[in-house]
C-alpha cells in the first residue's frame, strides 16, 4: 500500500480535526480579550508597581548592557519556558483528564498575551501599540501556532484515550504508530518553539531598543 505525500497527510489531519482547530483558537481568543479587558480592574497600587517594572526595563534596554553571556543564560531560559509549556501539553495529552486543562493552558497562553499588550496600550498609547507590534508579534507569529497545534494534539490524543477505553483497549492509542506520531509532532513543534526562541533572544531586543530609543 503506496503511503500518501506528507502534504496530504497534512491536509487529511487538519480536516479531521478542523472543528478542535477552530474551538482552540477561539478559546486562545477568548484569553487575550479576558486578559485585555482584565487590566480595567487592577487597582492604582498595582498599576503604579507595573510602570515602575516598566521603567525600568526601558532604562536596561535603553543601557544596552547586554554581553553574549547574559544572552546565553537568557536564550536557554526561554527555551526552557517555552518547552516546559509544550511539554506539559504533551504530558497532559496521555492522559484521560488531561484535555480540560490542556485548554486551560491554552487560555492562559492568550490572556498573558492580551494583559501584556493592553497594559503597554493603556500606559503608552500609540507608542504601546508600537512597541507591542515589534517586542511581542514577530516571535509569536511561531510561538501561537506552535502551541495551537501541539494544543489541538493533545486534546486529540487524550480523545483517543477515551474512545479506546469505552471499546476496553485502554492501552492501544499509547503503543507504536499513534504513540511515535503524536510524539514526532511535539518534536517538530519544540524545534519551532527553538527557532522562535533564539529570535525572542537575539533579535526582539534589538528591535525593542530601537524603539525605546526612538521614543526617549
Amino acid at each position: 500500500m503506496r503511503r500518501q505525500p506528507i502534504n496530504n497527510q497534512i491536509g487529511d489531519y487538519v480536516k479531521q480535526h478542523f472543528t478542535l482547530y477552530i474551538f482552540t483558537i477561539v478559546l486562545f481568543i477568548m484569553g487575550v480579550i479576558y486578559g485585555s479587558i482584565i487590566i480595567q480592574s487592577l487597582s492604582l497600587q498595582q498599576k503604579q508597581e507595573m510602570i515602575g517594572y516598566l521603567s525600568q526595563f526601558f532604562h536596561g534596554l535603553t543601557s544596552n548592557g547586554d554581553t553574549i553571556f547574559s544572552k546565553k543564560i537568557a536564550l536557554k531560559q526561554v527555551i526552557f519556558d517555552h518547552l516546559k509549556y509544550l511539554g506539559m501539553i504533551w504530558f497532559l495529552g496521555l492522559s484521560i483528564i488531561g484535555m480540560p486543562l490542556i485548554f486551560i493552558l491554552i487560555f492562559m497562553k492568550g490572556f498573558v498575551i492580551g494583559f501584556t499588550v493592553s497594559f503597554l496600550i493603556s500606559q503608552l498609547q500609540w507608542k504601546g501599540f508600537v512597541f507591542s507590534f515589534v517586542s511581542i508579534l514577530p516571535q509569536n507569529l511561531l510561538i501561537v501556532p506552535a502551541f495551537i497545534i501541539a494544543s489541538v494534539a493533545g486534546v486529540a490524543f487524550s480523545l483517543s484515550l477515551v474512545l479506546t477505553r469505552i471499546k476496553r483497549n485502554p492501552y492501544s492509542a499509547l503503543t507504536h504508530q499513534p504513540f511515535l506520531s503524536y510524539s514526532f509532532l511535539f518534536i517538530m513543534m519544540g524545534a519551532i518553539l527553538v527557532v522562535a526562541s533564539g529570535f525572542e533572544t537575539y533579535v526582539s531586543p534589538y528591535l525593542m531598543r530601537s524603539v525605546a530609543n526612538w521614543f526617549y
